[in-house]
């Protein structure tokens, strides 16, 4: 039977040949049953694209207040087919000390659009589904032992060296802890140091561990091999938080399948709002004087701010917009570029009318789930800060046609004074 073959990875098909009418013999079987195997794979420029985004093994509603976020890195869509006969499409599973358990299976056909998200989560106790929640497919009751590797493989039923094509592991054992290091194939270089210690494993706030992206932002997130190097452990309140990685002020931001993707600087462009004045200038900064000149922050001092207005320019147009605060000069964070850095918290911002002829910059909302109470500093008016990893919405203004622009107010709370500053958000959108 000749077969019309194509690229595309898809389930083994099978088809029926019947005969009838057969005169001058007997028939013993008159049906004869064929398979059409796949030969296609997803190929290794797409499944690169594929990586463990960020994740939770514990939380504060309590052991099983978990997710695990998969992103798809490249600039187009993945669909999701394991070439294992033995599987039925993607496995994500944790380490057993013997093999893996499956946590949950991507099944074939799954796709994933470019720069998108696909969510799982413990529907158990996770806490975070007005947010964003897990996949039906995606879901599970049984806890993940805290700091315990977990890997994404090619196959849900087979966990080896050969099918595992991310991972994230800890070894908290310089703390005292009983959990046993992540062993090959969970996790990459350096394992993270976790959450547990002698005392056992703690999780007195909101937090999540999240794949990095590079100083000045974009949709590429890193992999370098390197778990330490790779992840930041992002909390919402890193001063009583115990943790045996660095801890950076900021909160879990899971997405899923119907998120808005990633968008790099070619799709989504940002330009200053009055191109006439300089970046500093009237229409496009707004600085309210910082009088703090400890590195602690003032608690009575709510009034430090800055507000940037910018031009937003959809290539495609968008019928919803927000921003990730994906590389910020906050507290705990790495220096990066730079000596003294400022310490930068994002927050709700009201609509601004400029004194020229562009229209309303909008205001943005920081987004439930990732906005927090911070204790000990300045605070606005709701007492809700955002932080790295934190999304900020644009209410209003939308849609955004095709080529369309709109105007945007960022603002952004202040807690110590700093030569420098940085704050770079990586925007998403929907067609």
């Amino acid at each position: 039977v000749p077969i019309c073959g194509d690229l595309t990875p898809e389930v083994h098909e099978t088809f029926q040949v019947t005969l009838t009418g057969v005169t001058g013999a007997n028939l013993f079987d008159g049906v004869g049953v064929g398979t059409i195997s796949n030969d296609d794979s997803i190929g290794a420029a797409a499944l690169a694209g594929l990586k463990i985004s960020e994740f939770r093994l514990k939380g504060p509603s309590g052991t099983d207040d978990e997710f695990i976020e998969i992103a798809n890195t490249t600039a187009g869509p993945v669909t999701v087919f394991t070439t294992d006969p033995a599987g039925t499409g993607f496995g994500v599973a944790y380490d057993n000390g013997a093999g893996g358990t499956l946590v949950f299976k991507i099944p074939n056909g799954t796709p994933i659009p470019a720069h998108g998200h696909l969510l799982g989560a413990n529907t158990s106790e996770y806490s975070l589904g007005a947010y964003a929640a897990p996949e039906t497919f995606a879901q599970w009751t049984t806890d993940i032992p805290d700091d315990t590797g977990i890997a994404l493989f090619t196959s849900d039923a087979t966990f080896s060296a050969l099918t595992v094509w991310d991972a994230v592991g800890f070894d908290s054992s310089a703390s005292g802890s009983s959990v046993p290091p992540s062993v090959a194939p969970f996790f990459e270089g350096t394992r993270l140091g976790g959450i547990c210690n002698s005392d056992g494993c703690l999780a007195s706030a909101s937090h999540s561990y999240v794949r990095r992206f590079p100083y000045g932002g974009g949709a590429v997130l890193l992999d370098t091999g390197d778990n330490e190097a790779d992840f930041v452990l992002v909390v919402t309140d890193p001063v009583s938080f115990f943790v045996n990685d660095p801890s950076v002020l900021g909160g879990p931001s899971p997405e899923n399948l119907a998120s808005e993707p990633d968008r790099t600087s070619t799709e989504v462009s940002m330009g200053l709002y009055d191109p006439a004045n300089p970046i500093e200038g009237p229409n496009n900064y707004l600085f309210t004087p910082q009088a703090i000149t400890t590195p602690s922050p003032d608690p009575a001092d709510h009034s430090k701010f800055i507000e940037l207005r910018r031009k937003v320019t959809v290539a495609a147009g968008a019928t919803s917009l927000r921003f990730k605060a994906t590389s910020l000069s906050t507290q705990g964070n790495d220096p990066g570029p730079g000596a003294t850095q400022a310490d930068f918290r994002p927050a709700t911002s009201a609509d601004v009318t400029p004194s020229i002829p562009l229209g309303i910059a909008y205001g943005l909302n920081l987004e439930n789930g990732v906005g927090f109470i911070y204790s000990s500093g300045p605070q606005p008016a709701d007492g809700i800060f955002g932080g790295l990893n934190s999304t900020l919405r644009l209410p209003a203004g939308l849609p955004i046609g095709a080529g369309g622009s709109v105007g945007v107010n960022f603002k952004l709370y202040y807690t110590t004074s700093g030569l420098t500053g940085f704050y770079w958000i990586t925007p998403q959108t929907k067609p």
